[in-house]
């Protein structure tokens, strides 16, 4: 059974009471993110409520476990002893009860994001001295992203990879969130080089995908026995559809950048044995089954390519099957 958890985000209160209000602010709107109701605002000194007050509300409504975020940018003495000393005070009272604090938000790169958007509003933009000639534009951009992700720990394999997804959706949080099997990359790059089947869920995939010249691009939803099978079944047309291509798949790409229920549907058939794809590109968008069907994938020991979140889009999808094209091509 899970136990049921609350959320605190504790900031450090200011006797200006409308100082506070970001803070309240912050716990409404990941409140309703994360559709939970126990997410609550604290404060470690100066105004309410303080923090061992919400912790004895959210222990009287059921929580036995705790996840404590600290709305502090740096580690100084409150972050590294007093809140500490002071959850394990709260633990003390609540015999049992599980708190677990978090980081620091300081060595967030996302906050350098944030700070470089901020700024560029108030430069010319783009930031270039000259626009680079038609031939130069991909390799500008790229360049650019690499000496954005300088400083994260991506493996040189997986690399290419997520620097072509974030060159077409202009989105860093990729960087963070992609989910890579320890076995994907080889086996997506082998598959590609012998020309395999790529079986895609909807046809925006397939008008992004440029790695067609030894491959046979596939999408099955807008066939009529798909339609007619999937109102027999009373599920998507995007699952029926991976339903009737499932024998195209041994061997094959699977790309999936729409459908959440299309990526379900292949994590079922490949978990019965009854399909067979060489790789399993499962990057759906959207806030309805989409990060949940990712999650799935993530926990499937068969080669894939994955990521956190609502995030996603056949643009990804395309994007992580062309990298994987471009780096057998090179070799």
């Amino acid at each position: 059974m899970t136990e049921r958890t609350g959320v605190i985000i504790i900031g450090h209160g200011s006797k200006r009471l409308e100082a506070n209000d970001t803070l309240f602010q912050v716990a409404r709107e990941l409140r309703d993110r994360l559709g939970m109701e126990e997410v609550e605002a604290a404060f470690f000194s100066l105004a309410q409520p303080d923090v061992p007050s919400v912790i004895d509300d959210l222990v009287m409504r059921g929580c036995r476990r705790i996840v404590a975020q600290p709305y502090f940018l740096f580690k100084g003495n409150h972050t590294s002893v007093d809140i500490p000393k002071l959850l394990e005070e709260c633990r003390e009272t609540h015999p049992g009860l599980k708190i677990e604090f978090l980081d620091t938000l300081g060595g967030d790169s996302r906050l350098v994001d944030v700070v470089e958007e901020n700024v560029l509003t108030r430069l010319p933009y783009p930031c270039l001295k000259t626009v680079p000639e038609p031939a130069r534009i991909e390799a500008t951009s790229m360049e650019y992203i690499e000496k954005r992700l300088s400083s994260r720990d991506i493996a040189p394999e997986r690399l290419p990879i997520v620097k072509r997804v974030i060159h077409s959706t202009a989105d860093f949080e990729f960087a963070r969130t992609m989910v890579f099997h320890p076995r994907a990359v080889e086996a997506g790059i082998k598959a590609l080089a012998g020309g395999c089947n790529i079986i895609v869920d909807v046809n925006m995939a397939m008008a992004g995908i440029t790695a067609k010249e030894n491959s046979r691009l596939v999408c099955g939803v807008h066939d009529e026995d798909v339609k007619e099978a999937a109102r027999n079944a009373g599920i998507t047309r995007s699952a029926a559809a991976m339903e009737k291509l499932k024998d195209e798949m041994k061997g094959a790409v699977v790309a999936i950048g729409n459908a959440p229920t299309a990526l379900f549907k292949v994590i079922e058939m490949v978990e019965k044995g009854e399909a067979e794809p060489a790789l399993i590109v499962g990057v759906p968008v959207g806030f309805v089954g989409a990060a949940e069907s990712k999650a799935v994938l993530a926990g499937l020991d068969y080669p894939h390519i994955t990521n956190q979140g609502p995030r996603g889009g056949s643009p990804v999808a395309a994007a992580i099957v062309n990298a994987l094209a471009k780096i057998g091509e090179d070799g």
